[in-house]
């Protein structure tokens, strides 16, 4: 999620369309927009992302999927996968692990609730 996704007026996260997807607008509520705007004030840039740290890393769609027990709805893809991809995916929770347990930064947003 991109600053740029957030439409501020019309009160959406809107995730732009991809080559195999269709574009999702997701309602924003009060208290979403309101946290929203509190990090918000903490200086970012629109194609900075919402939550740094959080990205897929050098991991592919098909792994974090399989990870997250996500079904196959393309029926071509289905047919296709032929792996369960579990070292992948020990690779994936290894990773995960090391960021979950890294030190808090000092860095503390106040959220003031609506």
């Amino acid at each position: 999620m991109l600053w740029k996704h957030v439409k501020w007026d019309k009160r959406l996260w809107e995730i732009p369309s991809t080559k195999t997807e269709i574009a999702h607008q997701i309602p924003l509520s009060d208290a979403a927009l309101a946290i929203l705007q509190e990090m918000k004030a903490h200086g970012t840039n629109d194609n900075e992302p919402v939550f740094p740290g959080m990205n897929n890393g050098d991991f592919d769609r098909q792994t974090i999927e399989f990870a997250l027990a996500h079904g196959i709805t393309d029926k071509t893809e289905a047919a296709y996968r032929r792996t369960t991809a579990l070292e992948k995916r020990r690779r994936l929770m290894s990773q995960w692990a090391q960021y979950c347990a890294k030190p808090i930064s000092n860095t503390v947003i106040s959220f003031h609730r609506v």
